[in-house]
């Protein structure tokens, strides 16, 4: 491969990760402020919130449970 091609594909393979990456943080992101708001309307209710998240909270399960 020339020097050309080399730049071209590294230039691609950056440019991917750095989308994949902020995907990545978007996602968990939305899933934070997701259980946060759960979490208030729960607590609003006199509930008493259950929360079992994922590494980096890309899966949850919520479950509220009145008093």
């Amino acid at each position: 491969m020339s020097h050309k091609n080399h730049l071209v594909l590294g230039l691609i393979v950056a440019t991917l990760i750095v989308c994949l990456t902020v995907l990545l943080i978007a996602r968990i992101y939305f899933n934070s402020m997701e259980i946060a708001a759960a979490s208030d309307e729960c607590l609003n209710n006199n509930g008493i919130v259950q929360v079992d998240k994922s590494f980096l909270s890309l899966t949850y399960s919520f479950s509220c449970t009145i008093r």
